[in-house]
């Protein structure tokens, strides 16, 4: 019920009279259509809740009709409605139908409308748009007359969905009181036997969770709880892992202690999802040198690729990563999460922590477009501008790492790049800082019952419980005013440059670009004109096969490819290209690439870097070019007016020499 429609009850009430339209306009500073309008709901709502019925007299107004049962009853409601929990408070709508449906199966139209205070036309609207979400995460949503409306799925996709729409609600309405939310979600399950759980699982088997992983991993225990309670069987049609895998016993493990923590019985058919639930999460680091090599010992295959991840973005960068460890290890935990989570369905967004767009690190957001080919390739999947981002934290840290002192711990909820990204800014920034550790928000218990062995906490969260002087608040990015305030308390600022590495693959040359591949525009284009165009440029040379374009258009249909100084690099899938080439689009009108962007510069792909060596060094040598012309755009405003395509082309092919 809105505030004015209480306020209208209200005034009803302890007015045994009539009242009219004009005067509870008055009260209510409003028009009198208004009150007209919600005395129109209230009198739907009332009869329909059975609270008593309003009565209109003409040029007398309106009187409350109400028993003292019925006004108590309805003052029950309301209480109710004040009282629930903080996403119920907050969710309107197809919101409050998502929440409802997901985790009690089916709910009744005439529970909506007394819940959401609204009539059946507004439901059937809600409705809609519930069933559109549930779509695009594989969930079903029934209508039945009589029966209301039911979720249908499996239970692992409803889980995820619920996972969904936990992490859109706090990370779109309340990002700031996450840590509060479980609970308020799950309000019939104690969380406290599954952070015990979830404990004595990071100690026995030797490792940490990233914060937004453990937050995560403790929301699907308790989906898993939940559906223990209501007899619902996990369910999943997909081949499972390989068994005797760290993860798979560590899997065991969490079943039994659940089993104990809750005196439930939970089949053993739940170990898969465990296993799903524990492989899916980004682990923040290992904590022996035994665990780190067991778990790259059994990951080999994610292992070579990052390392190949390695060599091409750091040929790119200028710089060599080859012996950073904390790099490898870092994309390897997060890799092979995100492989598990997105193999198994969930597209829910947590797998990447956005670096913020800064011109500093454009280049690193750059190469790691670059890189896409070969992770979408071993992926089976597109990534979006999440993961790319989430990978471009860690080669950003990597980018500033420097062996420098110091003595402080940084806290930072914002996922394992974003901490070790802040870490290498920091030490970048303050050369005497010692990083002593990563923390997450979860760890301050500890950090209060050690010794003092710190002077300063720098921190991503609130942290009412530590003193003010030996804690600094910053943002996700280290910003100047967080020097600043960092500099009064640790006076020790010096900026060190960084260095660059040799460049590699000199001298080999693939000709990327043909004169035949330039598509100029002088007339305004729509987007998916302008793709078609130019796919269809590379599929009559023999460059590609039928399939490439739909994979052109998918991909920008999960994530924009657009970088900044108005340069887009669109790409299909390499398995859809026979010999590597890129077209060229230039635009006189630019074009609408997404909500955000205008692109007058357009290089579509068509790169399968598995080809032979030349192509991988001459796509390198390419995004070292593109970075230059991002950084300085008055050097791609020269290849734009060369007179002729030849021109162009030869242009463009000296700068992957």
């Amino acid at each position: 019920m809105k505030q004015r429609q209480r306020q209208i009850l209200e005034f009803l009430h302890d007015n045994p009279g009539h009242i009219t339209a004009g005067q509870l306009a008055e009260l209510l500073k409003c028009s009198e259509r208004t009150i007209r309008n919600e005395i129109a709901e209230l009198r739907q709502l009332l009869v329909a809740g059975e609270y008593g019925r309003l009565e209109a007299k003409g040029n007398q107004g309106y009187r409350l009709i109400a028993t003292p049962e019925e006004w108590a009853r309805l003052l029950r409601q309301e209480e109710e409605f004040s009282q629930r929990d903080l996403f119920s408070q907050q969710l309107e709508g197809p919101y409050l139908i998502l929440e409802r449906v997901l985790k009690n199966g089916t709910v009744k139209i005439s529970y909506l409308e007394q819940e959401l205070f609204t009539n059946y036309k507004n439901i059937a609207k809600y409705a809609d748009q519930a069933e559109e979400w549930l779509r695009r995460h594989q969930v079903e949503l029934q209508r039945k007359r009589g029966q209301g409306i039911t979720a249908r799925g499996n239970r692992h996709q409803i889980r995820l969905a619920l996972w969904a729409l936990y992490h859109e609600l706090t990370h779109t309405f309340r990002p700031d009181e996450v840590a509060e939310s479980l609970q308020q979600f799950w309000p019939g399950i104690s969380f406290y036997g599954i952070q015990q759980t979830v404990s004595r699982l990071e100690e026995r088997w030797c490792f940490r969770f990233s914060y937004a992983s453990y937050e995560r991993f403790c929301f699907l225990l308790a989906a898993m709880l939940a559906d223990s309670r209501r007899k619902q069987h996990y369910d999943l049609l997909l081949q499972g892992p390989t068994p005797d895998t760290w993860e798979w016993n560590a899997a065991y493990d969490v079943l039994d202690m659940m089993r104990q923590a809750y005196h439930a019985d939970l089949p053993a058919e739940e170990t898969f999802y465990l296993w799903f639930c524990l492989a899916s999460s980004e682990i923040m680091d290992f904590r022996t040198p035994e665990a780190q090599q067991r778990n790259a010992r059994e990951k080999q295959k994610m292992l070579g690729l990052v390392r190949v991840l390695v060599r091409m973005i750091g040929g790119i960068l200028q710089h060599n990563f080859s012996d950073d460890k904390v790099l490898e290890n870092g994309l390897l935990n997060y890799l092979s999460a995100l492989s598990t989570a997105l193999h198994y369905g969930d597209r829910s967004g947590e797998h990447g922590s956005v670096l913020q767009s800064c011109t500093e690190y454009a280049e690193v957001s750059v190469a790691c477009w670059s890189a896409s080919h070969l992770l979408e390739g071993i992926l089976q999947t597109p990534i979006t501008e999440w993961e790319v981002s989430a990978i471009a934290s860690h080669f950003a840290g990597a980018v500033e790492r420097k062996s420098v002192g110091g003595v402080v711990y940084v806290i930072c909820s914002y996922g394992v790049g974003v901490s070790r990204f802040l870490c290498e800014q920091l030490k970048r920034a303050f050369p005497h800082i010692q990083v002593l550790g990563e923390l997450t928000p979860r760890d301050l218990d500890r950090l209060q019952t050690l010794p003092r062995q710190y002077d300063l906490l720098i921190t991503t969260v609130d942290l009412p419980g530590m003193p003010s002087e030996s804690t600094v608040r910053i943002g996700n990015r280290l910003k100047n005013s967080d020097i600043m305030r960092i500099n009064k308390k640790l006076a020790h600022l010096h900026d060190h440059p960084r260095k660059k590495a040799p460049a590699s693959g000199q001298g080999l040359a693939y000709p990327l670009f043909d004169p035949g591949l330039v598509l100029r525009c002088e007339h305004p284009v729509e987007k998916e004109e302008l793709l078609h165009r130019l796919c269809q440029m590379l599929a009559q040379r023999g460059y590609v096969g039928p399939e490439f374009e739909t994979t052109v258009l998918e991909r920008e249909h999960n994530a924009s490819t657009s970088l900044s100084s108005r340069v887009a690099i669109p790409h299909g899938l390499p398995e859809h290209v026979l010999t590597s080439k890129i077209a060229v689009g230039l635009l006189d009108v630019p074009v609408k690439w997404n909500a955000f962007d205008q692109v007058d510069t357009v290089f579509l792909l068509a790169l399968n870097l598995k080809s032979n060596a030349q192509v991988r060094e001459s796509t390198i040598a390419f995004y070292r070019g593109l970075i230059a012309m991002v950084d300085e755009p008055e050097k791609l405003a020269c290849l734009r007016v060369l007179p002729t395509d030849e021109d162009l082309a030869g242009a463009l092919n000296q700068i992957v020499q």
